[in-house]
Formats: structure tokens, C-alpha cells, sequence
């Protein structure tokens, strides 16, 4: 992250400094930022390290165990879904996602919630779909990310994109009423 930074702070600085070389905006205008090299190197650091910070924590996304609650388990291997999802009773939300989805990214944080709410009720795991390709097939997953709920191994509902907590909450309630 680091590098990143410096990087992006010495790409500003160096744009900055050309165009106060020519002493012009890009509109050809005089501009008081970048008037000279000095001003606009200076202008440029500042410029740069604010877009490399803002991109670096906007397309950061953090899928560590540590930072999901212990009740929503990750799915290691083709053989583990069979066994923990397809073959087991009860209800079970399986998340399905990519690391390179936003939406993913936004819904992770939900389900890890959803997972604590119903902690000896409902079994939680996730499914990166770019791990296990044949496994999307199988399940006819077309699109990311998509929430599955399963009884008794059998698929009841999908739920493709993001939803609010509540609608998860409220169909798995459904389903284990259905007992």
C-alpha cells in the first residue's frame, strides 16, 4: 500500500510540474495552481496522493476471515458443498461471489450479520465462483453475486444482487417456519 502511494504522489508531481512548465490549465487558460513548475509539482503531490489514497480505498476489499463473523464459513472445495450444503438438513444461505464484484463487496458485510442473527439456525457459507467454476455451472449461478437458500439440500430460493438485510431475514424466516 505504501508503494502505491508513493507512486501515485510522484505521478502527481510530476504531471503537476509539466503543466506548470507551459503555465497553463488545459483549458489554456492562466492558472494560479500550476503557474509555475514549483506550484504546480506542489499542487500535483497533493492532487496525486488524493486520488491514489481515494482509489486505493474505494476498490479495497478486505474478504479475511478475521474481519467476517465466525458463523459464515467459506467453502474450500467442491467435496466440502456437497457435504456441508447438498447433504446436510436444515436450512442453509450459501452467498455466491466474486472478488472483483462490487456488489459482492457490499453484500459480504450482510450475510456476515445475517450469519451471527441466525447462528444455530440457518448454516452461512460463501462460494467464490472464480475458484470453482464447475460448481457455478452445476448450480446454475449466472450472474454475481446471488444468494441461495437451501433445505435439507434441496435449492428453494435464489436472490440475485444485493438485497437489504430485511428480505434475507424475512425469507429465511419463511423457510424455517416451513419445517
Amino acid at each position: 500500500m505504501r508503494w502505491q502511494l508513493i507512486a501515485g504522489t510522484l505521478a502527481g508531481c510530476i504531471a503537476g510540474a509539466a503543466l506548470g512548465f507551459y503555465g497553463k490549465c488545459l483549458t489554456g487558460t492562466p492558472c494560479p495552481f500550476i503557474d509555475n513548475p514549483t506550484n504546480g509539482g506542489i499542487y500535483g503531490t497533493f492532487m496525486g496522493f488524493m486520488l491514489t489514497y481515494l482509489l486505493m480505498t474505494a476498490f479495497s476489499r478486505d474478504y479475511s476471515e478475521a474481519k467476517l463473523s465466525r458463523n459464515f464459513h467459506s467453502i474450500k472445495n467442491e467435496k466440502a458443498f456437497n457435504e456441508q450444503v447438498l447433504r446436510e438438513k436444515g436450512v442453509s444461505l450459501v452467498l455466491f461471489f466474486a472478488e472483483w464484484c462490487g456488489p459482492s463487496s457490499l453484500l459480504m458485510p450482510t450475510i456476515s450479520s445475517i450469519s451471527d442473527i441466525f447462528k444455530n439456525k440457518v448454516k452461512v457459507f460463501r462460494v467464490d465462483v472464480e475458484k470453482f467454476p464447475s460448481l457455478k455451472v452445476r448450480q446454475d449461478i449466472k450472474s454475481v453475486p446471488i444468494v441461495v437458500i437451501y433445505k435439507d439440500g434441496e435449492e428453494m430460493e435464489k436472490l440475485p444482487g444485493p438485497f437489504p438485510e430485511s428480505t434475507y431475514i424475512e425469507k429465511l424466516n419463511k423457510h424455517l417456519s416451513d419445517s
